[in-house]
């Protein structure tokens, strides 16, 4: 299906498409969405065919956005080289060969030099002019988990200084400093002022990859240095989404507003924040975390529609493909955790619900979650990739097989 019908002239994957309407940008930023699933199910040779076809769109040797951010065009952009690059590590990981190898090690170099890892940190760079934007887009936290993994792969004490350096930027934030959650943005105060003056991005958290990815990025970093300071943020975050970023007793909100009435709670929030719980109790065994993440599961079980499918937000009626597919697996892994089997019949009757309502129209990005009735009827070419993880799941575990202990499935379960 993917091969065949959503794949533009050239070969490359396009974003979307809603009826015969095609959104014809390419994948490229999310390789680490696709790539290591086709991997998997032995599809070697289409992905060193999207492999070509990537290193024929870059310009100079980067990856220039097709999207524009502050109404400024032609930039380069942190985060979409960091779904790239976990797809590049998995990639030689698979071909271990000099060509996949000096590929990864090129694009990595590249982000960290016109992205200046090694300096201040700034997450736009415009390709025409050669200069950075000055902002600070924290989901480049993620990179503490991608310099971790090269460091492992290449013992080169530049990827772990990189990696420290993106961590102190982290925790030196103001909002940081004040509430003990990572801002989605920062940036001085002159720049601040200009782009958002109102703070609506500098004074808030975006829960979902903004402060989630950084949890796991701080633990890939903690187990590389064993820095007490870094394991010591990671306990901040987690007390401080827990009194301050959680309503109704388990739902994540989607954005933490200091002094603001809640913001509406979220399922990606709450997947992700439950996903990394899960992880971090298994390697630290502290029981509040566990604790912390049965209640998500429930305040979420308890909105979960007649079809299975869980609603996007907490007072919502409609599913979102896929935040489907990674609230499966984190009850999959809850339910392994705590012996808990109604966390993975709730994980069950959310894979038949997605089966049975996204797959069965074509894996539509939205649908009822009480009638199963279609209400967005786009398609997101990554999202239908990303289901195959939990596909892969249910293989690896058909015999009863614990997902902790197995290395190699729990990296193809990451949601970064």
């Amino acid at each position: 299906m993917l091969k065949k019908d959503f794949v533009m002239e050239n070969g490359a994957f396009f974003l979307e498409r809603s009826g015969t309407n095609i959104f014809s940008r390419h994948i490229f930023p999310d390789f680490g969405d696709f790539a290591p699933f086709f991997l998997y199910f032995g599809e070697g040779k289409f992905v060193d065919e999207q492999v070509s076809i990537f290193k024929g769109i870059l310009k100079n040797g980067v990856l220039v956005s097709e999207f524009p951010s502050f109404g400024i065009k032609n930039l380069a952009k942190s985060y979409e080289y960091t779904d790239l690059l976990f797809g590049l590590i998995d990639y030689y990981a698979f071909k271990k060969d000099k060509e996949s190898f000096d590929l990864l090690l090129n694009t990595a170099d590249s982000a960290a030099g016109i992205f200046n890892f090694g300096g201040g940190t700034s997450s736009f760079y415009h390709t025409g002019l050669r200069a950075r934007v000055p902002v600070f887009d924290t989901r480049d936290a993620t990179f503490m988990e991608i310099f971790a993994d090269l460091h492992k792969l290449v013992p080169d004490k530049k990827y772990l200084d990189f990696a420290l350096n993106i961590y102190e930027r982290l925790i030196k934030t103001d909002l940081y400093k004040k509430h003990g959650l990572f801002p989605t943005w920062d940036a001085n105060f002159f720049v601040k002022t200009v782009l958002d003056p109102k703070g609506n991005k500098f004074n808030a958290a975006q829960i979902h990859k903004n402060n989630s990815n950084a949890l796991f990025a701080l633990l890939s970093l903690y187990k590389e240095t064993k820095s007490e300071s870094v394991l010591k943020t990671i306990f901040t975050v987690i007390n401080n989404l827990k009194n301050k970023a959680t309503a109704g007793g388990g739902g994540v909100l989607e954005i933490y507003r200091p002094g603001r009435p809640s913001e509406q709670t979220s399922l990606s929030s709450s997947f992700s924040v439950l996903d990394f719980l899960c992880d971090f109790y298994h390697f630290q065994k502290r029981k509040e975390d566990l604790d912390y993440a049965e209640n998500i599961a429930k305040y979420w079980m308890a909105r979960q529609g007649k079809t299975g499918l869980f609603p996007e937000f907490g007072g919502g009626k409609i599913s979102f493909f896929d935040a489907e597919t990674d609230m499966c697996v984190a009850l999959y892994k809850l339910g392994e955790l705590t012996g808990n089997q109604s966390y993975r019949a709730a994980a069950d009757k959310c894979l038949n619900g997605i089966i049975e309502f996204h797959g069965k129209n074509d894996y539509v990005l939205g649908v009822d979650v009480g009638s199963g009735a279609v209400v967005n009827n786009a398609q997101r070419t990554k999202f239908i990739a990303l289901f195959l993880k939990l596909l892969i799941l249910k293989i690896e575990t058909a015999g009863g097989e614990p997902i902790y202990g197995n290395g190699k499935l729990l990296d193809l379960l990451k949601d970064r």
